[in-house]
């Protein structure tokens, strides 16, 4: 393993989007599950006014916050719940003034300005309020999915995730229907991030969502309020991404009784054949959900619960791929009496491999989410999730596995996937200045895969349009994934400044037990070698079978949202971040290097961005910052495994080479560490390994055309560096060789 220096990558994107109503805007800040309310008050004669009581009361929950104005007559309220708000302003010898209307989305700043009058009366005005969509405070390019849309949006497989490759900057990874995440401004996917409620929700082990493609989702779409995407250029806030960053934020109950419930039903009688395909594989889905909500206490403890199951069958099409390919050809060429009967029996035993089978993917998810707001200056949550999913019949991706496929019943197997989590959160205001936030996440993932058969695995053809049988490479296989994750955030407002500093520690643990070809893997070229037993490759891992890897990671930032002007907002941060890789305990004598990893520990990100409002309906935004990439576990515990003692892979290249075996017949397991010996297959880390980080520029320009339509354009520039890349070190001395090119086009 080890890291280059990778080209610099450009991406214009010019982006018109419409936005439906004006309650559901596309906004961005540093609040990682919150939102900002701020202003300035003023008498009616254009005055700012000073120790001015500010209270916002939010009328989902009726949780109150109380601040003052400065001063200048300015006032901020950090770290606000997410929902519909009430402000009121109040102040000896004034009308008391209330603004209605006011709904706060995840990341948003929302600036509310009010006026108070000398007058005799002793009624308060009220002012029904409407957000604008040009957000003159917003400083990085991002866009927030709310709950309307997350509701509203037909998701076919319920994984809101899925909404987020809408968003300017965001491509999709590989086919809609095998895609784990998407690639953002260009970086690839393995250097993304997603945070629900505050907390890691990525696999250490992978760098994917917990599960992988494995399984449909991990929390459902039910159960999310709304998320934001952050495809580029966010605050020193946020961590563990050299790319894009989905930050969710699950349901809570409010002070009125809901409940609802859904069923989606999909049969491949009422769908078209699809493409390419001899027949009409006979699929059904179903999907049934449902959530309930209400006050336990009212305006003090409230209780959010969801439940999401999919039960989904389908066929297994087993074909024999390219390997019958030209068989009859074959046969009629072969003139030897036993070599045909052998060609004859090697055929029909591939044919008898073929047809329909039984397939099940089947899952069920909870949540269970407690909000306990015991006074006006504390709030304490809790979010319990629990996921798990079965199937049968399938490889090693099990959820997206194709229908028809070249591997036969006893190539596939069983997969179980378990992802449990418990997030808790508490938010306390010291002062109505000064507020702190800690939250916890404690996660636990299992993931089985149990094969159909016993045996070595044996491909006919290529891995990809070949035939395949016998014990699946890749299996068995066990991953066990424990986190612990501590967070905890100060912010202090102080006239125009948001100062906030905060920790991040999170430690896990994986325990993956896995070999590949634990039990041999004989690829041959075509029927023929097959009939004849010439293989021309036979692989066996041998060794210790279970791996164990502790990864600390830690985060710590420090960040200034500072209103320069009345028109222009800069936000500057540094984040500094340590992920501690692990040697190999059973280094390679004869290769010291597979026992040294490098400790790259000067991983500062500085970030700096601006917006500019030039007129009310227009804002500038500019940024600029370094974000670094964690590497995946997995990666770390490949450098650790395979280097010829803790694990040894065998290969030989037919059976004519001293020391192999004779098909079908496989050499006895060894769970031991291995003896080294020359020529084996190791990797290695670099002896300048270094984490990779990536460079984003942006500009952008967004104007407000009508009340609930805005038009944006922006320039994106990312430049990654020191990414992951492999590079063999063992390759022959540079030669030259004549060959012969046949163009049938051309000759």
């Amino acid at each position: 393993m080890r890291e280059t220096r990778a080209g610099s990558r450009i991406c214009f994107i010019l982006t018109i989007f419409s936005i439906l109503v004006a309650t559901s805007p596309l906004h961005a800040q540093s609040q990682a599950m919150n939102g900002v309310i701020q202003g300035t008050v003023r008498a009616e004669n254009g005055m700012a006014l000073a120790g001015v009581n500010v209270a916002f009361r939010n009328q989902d929950n009726g949780a109150v916050r109380r601040v003052q104005t400065d001063s200048g007559g300015r006032y901020r309220a950090p770290l606000l719940p997410l929902g519909n708000y009430e402000i009121s302003a109040e102040r000896e010898s004034f009308i008391a003034a209330r603004q209605t209307g006011i709904s706060l989305g995840i990341g948003q700043t929302v600036n509310v300005n009010l006026t108070l009058s000398r007058l005799p009366s002793t009624e308060p005005i009220n002012v029904a309020a409407r957000s604008s969509l040009v957000e003159a405070d917003r400083t990085q390019p991002s866009t927030t999915i709310n709950r309307k849309f997350v509701e509203s949006l037909p998701l076919y497989g319920r994984k809101f995730m899925d909404l987020g490759v809408m968003v300017a900057g965001a491509t999709e990874f590989g086919d809609r229907d095998t895609s784990a995440t998407a690639d953002f401004t260009g970086t690839n996917h393995f250097y993304s991030n997603a945070i629900v409620d505050g907390t890691n929700s990525y696999q250490a082990w992978s760098g994917l969502p917990n599960g992988k493609f494995v399984v449909p989702f991990e929390f459902s779409q039910n159960a999310i309020q709304e998320f934001q995407v952050l495809n580029g250029n966010f605050t020193a806030e946020f961590g563990r991404s050299g790319g894009g960053l989905i930050n969710a934020v699950t349901k809570s109950g409010t002070n009125q009784l809901h409940g609802d419930a859904s069923y989606f039903y999909s049969d491949s009688a009422m769908s078209a054949t699809p493409r390419f395909a001899f027949k009409k594989p006979k699929t059904r889905q179903q999907e049934l959900a449902g959530s309930l909500s209400g006050p336990l206490v009212q305006d003090r403890l409230f209780l959010f619960g969801n439940y999401d199951q999919q039960i989904r069958s389908e066929p297994l099409i087993v074909t024999s791929g390219t390997a019958l390919d030209g068989s009859d050809a074959t046969l009629a060429s072969i003139t030897n009496p036993d070599e045909r009967q052998r060609f004859i029996q090697a055929r029909d035993f591939v044919r008898s491999l073929t047809g329909d089978f039984a397939r099940s993917l089947d899952q069920y998810t909870g949540l269970l989410k407690t909000d306990w707001h015991p006074n006006a200056t504390q709030t304490l949550s809790a979010r319990f999730n629990y996921q798990n999913f079965r199937s049968t019949n399938v490889p090693e991706n099990g959820f997206t596995t194709p229908i028809i496929s070249g591997m036969s019943v006893s190539n596939n197997g069983r997969v179980n996937v378990e992802n449990t989590s418990m997030a808790l959160q508490w938010s306390s205001s010291i002062s109505p200045q000064t507020l702190n936030e800690a939250r916890m996440l404690f996660a636990l993932g299992k993931e089985r895969q149990i094969p159909n058969a016993e045996g070595p695995q044996v491909r006919i053809g290529s891995a990809r349009t070949g035939f395949a049988f016998g014990r699946r490479d890749v299996f068995p296989g066990f991953l066990r994934e424990q986190r612990w994750q501590w967070v905890d955030n100060i912010t202090m407002v102080r006239g125009a400044h948001e100062i906030k500093t905060g920790v991040d520690v999170d430690r896990v643990f994986d325990r993956n037990v896995a070999m590949t070809a634990v039990d041999g893997s004989y690829q041959f070229n075509s029927l023929r070698d097959f009939a004849n037993a010439r293989y021309m490759a036979y692989t066996q891992s041998f060794g210790v079978p279970e791996d164990k890897t502790v990864t600390p990671y830690y985060g710590a930032f420090v960040q200034d949202n500072v209103r320069l002007a009345s028109t222009l907002t800069m936000n500057a941060g540094l984040r500094y971040e340590f992920q501690k890789l692990k040697p190999s305990p059973m280094p390679n004598p004869q290769f010291p290097r597979t026992g040294e990893v490098h400790e790259d520990k000067n991983n500062f990100a500085p970030r700096l961005s601006f917006a500019w409002q030039p007129e009310q309906k227009m804002v500038i935004r500019t940024s600029y910052g370094i974000y670094y990439g964690p590497l995946s576990v997995q990666a770390n515990s490949v450098a650790k495994t395979q280097n010829g003692v803790f694990q040894s892979l065998r290969e030989y290249r037919g059976p004519t080479v001293a020391g192999a075996p004779q098909y079908p017949a496989v050499f006895p397991r060894n769970s031991q560490p291995q003896v080294p010996v020359p020529g084996a297959r190791i990797i290695v880390f670099s002896p300048n390994f270094a984490s990779a980080y990536v460079q984003q520029v942006d500009v952008e320009l967004e104007r407000e055309i009508f009340a609930d339509l805005s038009v944006s354009s922006g320039w994106l520039y990312t430049k990654g560096t020191r990414l992951r890349s492999n590079e063999d070190i063992n390759l022959f001395p540079p030669g030259t060789r004549t060959i012969q090119l046949q163009d049938t086009g051309r000759n």
